[in-house]
């Protein structure tokens, strides 16, 4: 009811303001297919929900699990294969704060995931910049050290997102990104876009405790190749393309052709 009173309300705000604002439903904890169909099945009952475009759901309790993806993405595409998905929260549910390359490729894992087994067209993470000893944050501001300075440090996963909102823009288009390892043995997972410039984008994460070679199609002249390791964050280096690229061990990499 709340919805459907805010709609009728913001209608009336665009045709008074000349605005286009939209509706966003439905900020869901997660979306487990339970917890989802219980959701759409009440906004069903409503008018406004013939209008809505796109839903909002966030990745807790998912985290890299393929098989509550899976049952999502199928029950989506069964029941409601016009709209949208937007992951719009997530965070690591534990405390401390682990800076390793581990978190970093955890974190790139859920958000490849997202993008290419729930198709979702947007990603966020739950805080930008976290005060707290808990993994919640792409940036922690250490307000409270024990010599009185304080400090910011950004931490792997802010690393990790990077590759993907930093190099990828709003607008791209994702596309096809075919690779042989389909049953997941070589830790190797990727998925690519068509930029708006037209030049392809291609992000790989290498999960494994060795380095692997990727075929790369289409006759394209050169790569620019972004990395992040234990050692390195966003290490760019320039070169023709000879036919593949090759990701070291423990890696998120972002190659734009």
């Amino acid at each position: 009811k709340f919805y459907q009173q805010f709609y009728t309300t913001l209608n009336a705000y665009n045709t008074a303001n000349g605005t286009s604002f939209e509706m966003d439903i439905f900020e869901s904890g997660n979306y487990l297919t339970a917890s989802v169909k219980n959701y759409l099945a009440e906004f069903k009952k409503y008018p406004f929900f013939d209008s809505i475009t796109n839903i909002s759901v966030h990745s807790y309790a998912a985290d890299t699990e393929e098989r509550i993806r899976n049952n999502f993405s199928k029950f989506m595409d069964e029941n409601y294969p016009d709209l949208k998905v937007s992951v719009t929260e997530y965070c690591v549910m534990q405390g401390g704060i682990d800076s390793s390359i581990d978190m970093g490729l955890f974190s790139a894992t859920v958000i490849m995931r997202d993008l290419t087994m729930i198709d979702a067209v947007c990603w966020n993470f739950w805080l930008s910049v976290s005060v707290y000893d808990y993994e919640d944050g792409l940036v922690n501001w250490n307000m409270n050290a024990a010599d009185g300075e304080e400090s910011l440090s950004a931490e792997k996963r802010y690393y990790a997102m990077g590759h993907f909102s930093k190099f990828v823009e709003a607008g791209s288009v994702r596309i096809d990104a075919s690779y042989s390892d389909t049953l997941g043995f070589n830790g190797v997972e990727c998925v690519a876009f068509k930029k708006t410039d037209g030049s392809i984008a291609l992000v790989v994460i290498n999960d494994s405790s060795r380095s692997h070679k990727i075929n790369i199609e289409g006759g394209y002249a050169n790569v620019t190749e972004i990395l992040t390791t234990e050692e390195e964050n966003w290490k760019t280096s320039e070169y023709e393309n000879a036919g593949s690229v090759t990701i070291p061990t423990n890696s998120i990499a972002t190659y734009i052709f």
